[in-house]
């Protein structure tokens, strides 16, 4: 479990990620990204994400980028707060290649 991640400023082109991998795509937040078998907790668990900036991805064509864990708690990015659950937060509005994804 990683407890809360608070993020002061910007978050940019970079993953937050617990008992999770990459799938085919190589690319964190995608639909293929997996538990890692045996993962110890057993639920893996982001306790809260908070960044007081903006999520920003990169101009690199092709990338992504991601949070990813069984359960995250609380979202917010910029003053708005998210509700993460069974369908994936795609920032998309905030940033074209970054996703909070619960697997």
């Amino acid at each position: 479990m990683l407890g809360p991640v608070t993020v002061g400023r910007d978050w940019s082109a970079s993953s937050i990620i617990a008992s999770a991998t990459r799938g085919t795509d190589m690319d964190f937040g995608t639909m293929d990204d997996l538990v890692i078998a045996n993962a110890t907790p057993a639920l893996s668990r982001i306790a809260a994400i908070t960044i007081k900036g903006q999520v920003l991805g990169s101009a690199v064509a092709g990338d992504h980028f991601g949070f990813v864990a069984q359960s995250i708690g609380a979202v917010k990015v910029g003053g708005i707060a998210y509700t993460p659950g069974a369908a994936p937060i795609e920032l998309s509005l905030i940033s074209d290649d970054v996703t909070v994804r619960v697997v």
